[in-house]
């Protein structure tokens, strides 16, 4: 079962059901073929919720620093405990307040979430994306609750979108939490970048997904950079928002096909490196 859809030789036994039952009931034999009818049509609600389980999606949201009262209440609570208040630590010669601000839109209390998009993979995405926090976050969790998905895929999804998505949904009201991922280890989880360079501790070999997608042929599905929402959003450029989220989703859906692939590649040449099939920079 694919896609939602019911395979051939299910179809053809729901179809069957159904001709028995009518039938059945054309001769007279409700009582019996009645409930037939019934459990055809529990046996059809049930295989549409498995096809539907068996779609892995690719996530990627998109976030703006939020309003100045979620500083305000961010900062009353972090600022009296940090490390680098020059209140307390007068000798510091870096000003990390500045870069505390600057940071706002990567962290889930002083961020708002503007774009969330979905793609089953080798399906069509679902971009949530608006200027309103609210509606983009009800749009998403209607939808992956409907879709109920087998496995949630991402770059960097672990430590930012998943976390994120969570937090959000608790200020907005809003229950993730009941269908996100439970903690890193859940098995339903598959980071890429956790996956391919260890987490963020790794440096040395750390990579964004702009450099994957360079490395390996496609940085074409990518539009613009991160660095560039916040503008987008404060000239009301949406659209531009969402063609920079629906490029990520679609470059992390590639990175993800290339890792599942990676032996069949190999296989296909027979073991042997094909010197045309090599991407050269």
């Amino acid at each position: 079962m694919m896609g939602g859809m019911i395979s051939p030789s299910k179809n053809v036994m729901l179809t069957s059901f159904f001709t028995w039952a009518l039938i059945g009931m054309k001769r007279c034999m409700q009582a019996t073929y009645l409930r037939l009818f019934i459990g055809c049509r529990n046996i059809i609600r049930i295989e549409l919720v498995k096809g539907f389980m068996q779609d892995p999606i690719v996530l990627d949201i998109e976030t703006v620093p939020g309003t100045q009262e979620q500083l305000k209440t961010y900062k009353e609570i972090k600022c009296e405990r940090c490390e680098h208040n020059p209140a307390t630590h007068p000798k510091q010669k870096k000003d990390y307040c500045v870069e505390c601000d600057e940071q706002a839109a990567l962290r889930w209390h002083t961020s708002q979430t503007i774009c969330i998009t979905v793609k089953p993979v080798d399906m069509d995405v679902a971009c949530f994306c608006d200027r309103s926090e609210v509606k983009v976050l009800e749009g998403a969790y209607e939808y992956l609750n409907d879709i109920k998905p087998s496995k949630w895929i991402g770059f960097n999804i672990k430590d930012f979108d998943l976390v994120h998505l969570k937090m959000r949904g608790m200020v907005n009201d809003i229950p993730f939490i009941n269908i996100l991922p439970v903690g890193r280890y859940d098995k339903k989880l598959f980071d890429i970048y956790d996956v391919l360079v260890e987490g963020k501790w790794n440096k040395q070999q750390s990579a964004t997904l702009e450099m994957f997608a360079a490395m390996l042929g496609f940085k074409h599905l990518l539009y613009g950079s991160g660095r560039d929402v916040p503008g987008w959003f404060e000239k009301g450029e949406m659209d531009e928002i969402r063609k920079h989220n629906i490029g990520d989703v679609l470059a992390t859906e590639q990175l993800y096909l290339r890792i599942c692939d990676a032996e069949t590649r190999y296989m296909s040449r027979g073991g042997k490196i094909d010197e045309d099939e090599v991407f050269v920079l």
